[in-house]
């Protein structure tokens, strides 16, 4: 018992925070996320040197982007897709992009 801190209230608001509520941007974010890595699969396929492509999120503060992007990355991970490893196929990490990893 702490008396700064009411416990349920920090339970009801700990709820309510792990919540997701998708934005309308949401769907539009998806769709160019799917691009990038529908992009980025096809290259690494070809085996070729590429620059892979990325998603540049704006808006005003404390509008929900970190989480938003948060939750889309959660999705994908959870999906267990296996995306193809530039290294076994050969391609040096600076063939794929500037940035680095």
């Amino acid at each position: 018992m702490n008396a700064f801190i009411d416990m349920k209230t920090v339970s009801i608001a700990n709820r309510l925070k792990e919540a997701h509520y998708p934005f309308p941007r949401a769907q539009e974010m998806r769709t160019q996320f799917t691009s990038c890595l529908e992009d980025y699969y096809a290259k690494a396929m070809s085996g070729k040197p590429f620059e892979a492509r990325g998603l540049l999120v704006t808006g005003k503060s404390r509008m929900g982007k970190s989480h938003e992007i948060d939750h889309l990355i959660r999705a994908f991970n959870d999906s267990a897709t296996t995306m193809p490893d530039v290294v076994r196929l050969g391609l040096s990490s600076s063939g794929c992009g500037r940035g680095t990893r």
